[in-house]
């Protein structure tokens, strides 16, 4: 670790074996950094293992890399993410439970593939993605990176052990120092705050077990963060990524939505759904009315107009939205439930 090479305002001492690092300004482009001796070659694994005072750090592959942020309310800590080739930032600015234990040695190795991108923090994953920039610009894999930590302004670092291992060849997860492949839906759930991902689980187990006999949905999920659960009856819930939203709200960050997909032809099973909601709770379908999302857009061809109490309301495609806070799960299985009954009267009628 004696041979890296520094930049910026601050100090660089070893020390028994480890290495203390400090910064005396902010971690921008001109921040303090120390920086590894030569260039490195796609696919490989950048470990650290590092002792921190402040959570306001970066490891910098190339233009980008992971910068660990402080705490975000309850959820601990995040980290922002910068392409390595671009250098553009990604554009959900923070994964949540990527927070790094204060003031003692941590574990944190950042993985960058030909097809996946992996943060671990003392061995958990806490940021996965096979959707980066550089995964799609083949001269990523041949020019090579300088790497680099860098600190924000009095940030305390001491390093440990600094290891990078360069791989010939990292096309899956299964990869990556033995770690299992995950599907799309366990990729999305790694990316959720531990409150919003009990509830997703709950949803998932809801929706496709529960409510089997009348809806029986099909869930998808695609590398983007995209999660949906699709009806034959054309009943559809849908989340994409958590933190796209760009409220300030962390729960109201990203969205969620169920909606009814129309068809012309059939009866207008939204305006139904509210009528049956409102033989069990009034209250509660007012509330739910009140959370369709409008629609001005004239030419849209998810335009509907749904009816509750002799109210009319134009939506776009009939859709309720929703926030991350856990007690809009419970409201979101009661439309769900809603919906399962429609359906199966329909069916039982039809008998």
């Amino acid at each position: 670790m004696e041979s890296l090479i520094q930049t910026g305002k601050g100090s660089m001492k070893p020390d028994s074996g480890e290495l203390l690092i400090a910064s005396k300004r902010v971690l921008d482009k001109n921040g303090m950094r120390c920086y590894l001796p030569g260039r490195y070659t796609l696919p490989l694994r950048f470990d650290i293992t590092l002792k921190a005072n402040s959570s306001d750090f970066a490891m910098q592959i190339g233009k980008g890399g992971v910068h660990f942020s402080a705490p975000i309310n309850h959820s601990g800590g995040g980290i922002r993410r910068t392409d390595i080739a671009t250098g553009k930032e990604e554009p959900s600015k923070h994964e949540y439970g990527c927070d790094v234990p204060l003031g003692e040695y941590t574990g944190i190795s950042a993985v960058y593939g030909n097809e996946i991108t992996w943060v671990e923090i003392n061995g958990r994953v806490c940021y996965a993605t096979r959707a980066a920039p550089y995964q799609k610009l083949p001269e990523a894999f041949t020019g090579g990176f300088s790497l680099a930590i860098g600190c924000g302004r009095d940030v305390e670092l001491t390093v440990r052990s600094i290891t990078v291992t360069e791989y010939e060849n990292l096309d899956t997860p299964a990869e990556i120092a033995g770690l299992p492949e995950f599907s799309a839906f366990e990729w999305y759930l790694k990316s959720l705050p531990p409150d919003c991902r009990d509830e997703v689980v709950k949803m998932d187990d809801y929706l496709l077990k529960d409510l089997k006999n009348g809806l029986k949905c099909k869930r998808s999920a695609d590398k983007y963060g995209n999660v949906g659960y699709v009806s034959p009856c054309g009943f559809q819930f849908k989340m994409r990524k958590y933190g796209t939203g760009g409220q300030e709200n962390e729960h109201d960050a990203g969205q969620i939505e169920t909606s009814w997909n129309q068809d012309p032809e059939k009866p207008d099973r939204t305006s139904e759904m509210f009528s049956a909601l409102a033989e069990e709770s009034p209250e509660f379908a007012g509330r739910m009315f009140s959370k369709t999302k409008g629609c001005n857009n004239a030419k849209c061809k998810a335009n509907s107009v749904i009816t509750y109490k002799g109210e009319s309301k134009r939506t776009c495609g009939s859709a309720i939205k929703f926030t991350w806070l856990p007690s809009e799960f419970e409201d979101i299985r009661k439309v769900a439930a809603a919906a399962e009954e429609i359906i199966t009267k329909e069916k039982k009628a039809k008998t």
